[in-house]
């Protein structure tokens, strides 16, 4: 019961990202009367309906939040007017990143790095809500199939629900005896990191892996209409928008994906730093 956590009024209450997760958390801080801080605050795509409902949610919780985190200055310039707003040195999914890749992946993550492989997965909800949508993205990854790739497809529990209820699921089924089509359930974040960082490439809709991949230097198809402005699209990410032109494109061109500059800052630290600073006045 939220009621007996452990927070009192004029807490930092420290929330991240734009789930549904994260605006539970600000409605529980808002009930202690807690003072609420935004992780990747900012962010936008400009439409509530790409992504749903994180657009709506970021909207929200960075607007009500007495402090703002944001990865870069034109996420602060979102929040122009507010006070509060801080730009820290990326995203903190970079410092996720690499803390995930000291450590190493299970023997089972072993046997699958010995193939060369693409890494496929969507779970976007302005995705699977329509049939029609979901058919253009099957039909995206039967592209990348017929082009000889091999492809791991790490499916989320609520994807396969969707797919089964749509009756799309049939045709994925199809796909594994005809392709080299492998389907895997749970992968955690550590095993996740390093089956991104050895695949030739990511074609997803997940907007996490849109940063984890740029911070990789691998290249990924953003499977979307619509995407924020973050670092590494059209630099290591191209934006589908479900076209097969476009996609195309990319299959064309993927190797040609990649970041030249360095990434040496940890956004992670300019927070802590940012918290010594508020302890010590105290």
């Amino acid at each position: 019961n939220a009621r007996f956590l452990p927070i009192r009024q004029d807490d930092y209450v420290v929330i991240n990202g734009d789930a549904e997760s994260t605006l539970l958390s600000f409605l529980i801080g808002k009930m202690f009367r807690a003072k609420i801080v935004h992780i990747e605050a900012g962010i936008r795509s400009g439409s509530f309906f790409e992504p749903f409902p994180e657009e709506l949610i970021r909207f929200i919780v960075s607007r009500n939040s007495d402090i703002c985190f944001c990865p870069y200055q034109r996420d602060a310039d979102n929040l122009l007017g507010k006070s509060g707003v801080y730009v820290t040195r990326g995203n903190t999914v970079f410092d996720s990143v690499r803390m995930a890749l000291e450590h190493s992946p299970s023997q089972k993550m072993k046997k699958l790095f010995t193939t060369k492989y693409v890494l496929f997965l969507i779970h976007r909800k302005e995705n699977l809500m329509m049939k029609g949508r979901i058919n253009q993205i099957i039909d995206i990854l039967t592209m990348i199939l017929d082009r000889g790739f091999e492809v791991v497809w790490p499916i989320h529990t609520n994807t396969k629900y969707e797919l089964t209820a749509k009756g799309i699921w049939e045709r994925i089924e199809k796909l594994q005896l005809r392709y080299p089509l492998h389907i895997q359930y749970f992968i955690d974040y550590i095993d996740f990191m390093h089956a991104v960082r050895h695949a030739k490439f990511v074609a997803s809709d997940g907007g996490g892996l849109q940063k984890e991949t740029y911070f990789l230097n691998k290249p990924m198809l953003i499977l979307r209409k619509i995407t924020e402005i973050e670092p590494g699209v059209g630099d290591t990410a191209y934006l589908s928008k479900l076209d097969p032109d476009r996609v195309t494109y990319f299959l064309n061109r993927y190797k040609t994906f990649t970041r030249t500059q360095s990434i040496r800052t940890s956004p992670s630290m300019d927070i802590v730093d940012f918290f010594k600073k508020v302890s010590s006045a105290y």
